[in-house]
């Protein structure tokens, strides 16, 4: 980060809510369902254009990790949801929020998380257990940052987006030092735009591909005890 460390007029803002210097402890990876769906509920009110760039963005990084996700897009209250976001959701799926900073109903008062208003979003962990299907981005938080780097602001959603998915997928609220697990994002960073910041690590990518297998030998485990049980 050079000498700007955390000086917010320079433009540092945390990617996420939860703060750790190390590499992401990798161990309690989630496992990832065979079919993957992330239901993204926009409670921030963004036209669905930019919405949808969003999520293409998202996808595209989280298919870096060869991680084959069907997302679903649930507009805004007051726009004609498709039925599939008006039902509870399924084991396994995940939930992204966006959101407005300015109006947090997620924290208790004097709750918040340190420096909780400049993260661009974060996303609940059961560190005993390394699962999580919640995350929130903030939109106006990340809009202003984009603009001030004059960075595409649908694309810097999905980037955060992708992030907090890869919390829920790694099933850690750590960061890494480098690439789009990153805890700081600068202006700088955002300006020059490197394919390698929006990116899992090899170790990230390795321990996706190990929970997406794992979840893959379950899925087909069930089917056959399924076969067999109707076989009689």
């Amino acid at each position: 980060m050079g000498g700007i460390g955390r000086v917010v007029a320079t433009g540092v803002v945390a990617a996420g809510t939860f703060f750790a210097a190390s590499e992401p402890a990798m161990s309690l990876a989630a496992v990832i369902p065979d079919s993957l769906i992330i239901r993204v509920y926009d409670n921030a009110g963004i036209l669905a254009g930019d919405r949808a760039r969003a999520i293409s963005r998202a996808r595209e990084i989280l298919s870096r990790a060869e991680l084959d996700v069907e997302f679903r897009d649930c507009p805004a209250r007051g726009a004609k949801a498709p039925a599939v976001c008006t039902v509870p959701p399924d084991a396994g799926e995940l939930i992204v929020r966006l959101a407005r900073g300015a109006n947090r109903s997620d924290v208790a008062p004097g709750n918040d998380p340190p420096d909780s208003g400049r993260a661009l979003g974060h996303s609940l962990i059961d560190t005993s257990t390394g699962t999580g299907t919640l995350a929130t981005v903030f939109v106006d938080r990340i809009e202003v940052m984009a603009d001030r780097a004059r960075a595409d602001r649908s694309a810097m959603v999905g980037r955060v987006m992708a992030h907090e998915i890869g919390h829920l997928l790694l099933g850690t609220n750590a960061h890494s030092g480098t690439g789009l697990m990153r805890e700081i994002w600068t202006l700088a960073e955002l300006t020059r735009n490197r394919a390698q910041d929006w990116m899992f690590s090899r170790a990230q990518r390795e321990t996706l591909r190990e929970a997406r297998l794992l979840g893959r030998r379950i899925t087909t485990a069930a089917r056959r005890a399924n076969t067999s049980a109707a076989g009689g």
